[in-house]
């Protein structure tokens, strides 16, 4: 019979055994104390019911790094590491008690990792401009972690993310960071920018020739994903006819079909009041349709949140999201929201850039800081090409043509009316 020993918060004469300069043996005490004083333990009895005594976990062997060590411990049977991470916040009461940035990971056959670094990561990155060259096709590099590695987001391969965090702790910096350096992309994707916070936070990108549309409201919002629905479904129709199972295979087959990045900032505009909320609700309802069905056809979505609640994240765009940013937030409820589990809430308050970001692993990363000014560096001669093809068109009584792929758009009829009767309507 196994019985949970209480967990309870490590008392204050732990928190204080503070060193600069823990040996390994004196880590290892410190995190045995840790456990037994925070009730991280199975209480395991006979068949009569008698105490066997206290199973912590145990201690299985060190690997030293050039960042620091992982101390690998196994937990005892019938303890799972959820039970403990919903508990206690173990990064931070073993980082408060070592004086070290600490990060604890989940291993495999019941094992936890806990890396213990030599160096305490940054408070801020500028992003390097000769990182530029390792972003190949859609890899964008999104953060530094406590081992001094960059870590690249490929949105091919994950398409689509969520992004969450109070103001001023660094969401924009990682919408703009994003934004730059897909518009640099040799693949030249489009972008659908719904700016819903007084239409000023993607300003500098709306003049980009890669910017497809912009919202402002929710009616503009609506308007604009009812014509991308109408997309998705012609491409969804065209790949079926052609056999292709993905834009993958489109490409080989040597179409050139755009990879299109849907981008909304901020996500509770959108958000239904009521049942009779109709504009609010179509757009959720087109929101999850993109969400559900357009991985594979070159479509990403990337909703943004300063507070993230049940209500406001779509449940099939929180479903089929497999990467999350989270920066601060104020609650364990929210960190739920965006992370599937807490530990947002205990992130470092007033730190900048500080984000936990989860695919199927979860890491803790600095988003790089790239300034105004380098951001305009970047683009301003995509910007500038823009205004000679729009300044070239005037001259020549032309309009700017839809960027949409042609063959795409012989092959199918419009579908404004049958796309309106079949999602959100």
């Amino acid at each position: 019979m196994l019985e949970f020993v209480a967990f309870g918060l490590v008392s204050s004469g732990i928190l204080l055994l503070k060193s600069r300069n823990n040996g390994k043996k004196d880590i290892l005490n410190l995190i045995d104390r840790f456990f037994r004083n925070a009730g991280v333990g199975i209480n395991e009895r006979d068949k009569e019911g008698q105490s066997k005594g206290v199973q912590f976990p145990k201690y299985i062997g060190s690997k030293d790094h050039d960042w620091g060590t992982t101390f690998t411990y196994r937990l005892p049977i019938g303890l799972v590491y959820k039970n403990i991470s919903e508990k206690i916040p173990m990064d931070e009461v073993l980082d408060s008690m070592l004086n070290r940035d600490v990060e604890v990971e989940k291993g495999t056959h019941n094992h936890i990792h806990i890396h213990i670094y030599h160096k305490r990561m940054p408070e801020v990155v500028e992003y390097n401009l000769e990182w530029l060259e390792l972003c190949k096709g859609y890899s964008v590099v999104i953060g530094v972690d406590g081992k001094g590695q960059l870590i690249f987001h490929d949105f091919n391969k994950v398409p689509h993310m969520i992004i969450g965090g109070m103001t001023r702790y660094g969401k924009s910096v990682a919408m703009k960071l994003l934004i730059t350096q897909l518009s640099l992309s040799s693949q030249k994707p489009q972008f659908h920018l719904f700016d819903l916070k007084g239409g000023l936070a993607f300003n500098r990108f709306k003049k980009l020739p890669q910017v497809h549309s912009v919202s402002r409201s929710d009616e503009e919002s609506l308007s604009n994903l009812k014509n991308l629905r109408n997309e998705i479904i012609k491409r969804m129709q065209y790949f079926e006819a052609k056999g292709y199972e993905d834009i993958q295979e489109a490409w080989a087959a040597g179409e050139k079909f755009k990879r299109n990045i849907i981008i909304i900032d901020e996500a509770s505009v959108l958000a239904p009041r009521s049942k009779s909320d109709q504009v609010r609700n179509m757009c959720r309802d087109i929101l999850e349709f993109i969400g559900q069905v357009t991985a594979g056809l070159g479509y990403n979505l990337i909703m943004c949140s300063q507070y993230p609640t049940g209500d406001i994240l779509p449940r099939q765009v929180k479903q089929n999201s497999d990467a999350r940013i989270s920066f601060r937030l104020p609650t364990s409820t929210a960190s739920n929201v965006i992370l599937d589990e807490s530990g947002a809430e205990d992130l470092p308050f007033r730190q900048s850039g500080r984000a936990i970001y989860k695919t199927d692993e979860k890491r803790i990363i600095q988003v790089p800081y790239m300034s105004n000014e380098i951001i305009d560096q970047l683009i301003g001669p995509l910007r500038e090409e823009r205004h000679n093809d729009d300044k070239q068109g005037e001259e020549n009584g032309e309009r700017r043509s839809d960027p949409s792929n042609t063959e795409e758009a012989r092959f199918m009829l419009p579908f404004s009316a049958a796309g309106d009767s079949q999602i959100g309507e």
